[in-house]
């Protein structure tokens, strides 16, 4: 009667098959966090460059805006999501035009407010 040792270990060590689930479940966390890296950093470098296209359209804008003697001003209204531009005379400094208009944006905040109401967005 010859049997390997290999064998004769496996069937006294009924816990053998766990230990190697368990070690490939671990390799497979292992897995996952290293490409939740590699996305993660792939999408940190992609806000990098989009904030620089970002940066030198703003400039040349205003550059432009130099030109017809009127001054831009861009903030970022964090509640929306969104660019607010303000076209502002240079000699007056009042606000000629801003886009979206204020009225819109309160129109979309009370929007935003409803929907809140009505779905959770919380998942």
């Amino acid at each position: 009667m010859s049997m390997e040792i290999s064998q004769v270990l496996l069937t006294h060590r009924p816990d053998a098959g766990r230990a190697q689930a368990a070690h490939v479940r671990e390799m497979e966390a292992t897995a996952r966090a290293q490409s939740e890296a590699r996305t993660h950093a792939a999408a940190r470098a992609a806000e990098v460059a989009i904030q620089k296209d970002l940066d030198r359209a703003v400039d040349e804008l205003r550059r432009v805006s130099q030109v017809f003697n009127r001054k831009l001003s861009f903030s970022y209204n964090e509640e929306l999501n969104q660019v607010i531009v303000k076209v502002i005379d240079r000699e007056t400094d009042t606000v000629i035009k801003e886009l979206p208009p204020d009225a819109l944006q309160r129109v979309h905040m009370r929007i935003r407010e409803a929907i809140g109401l009505l779905i959770d967005e919380t998942v």
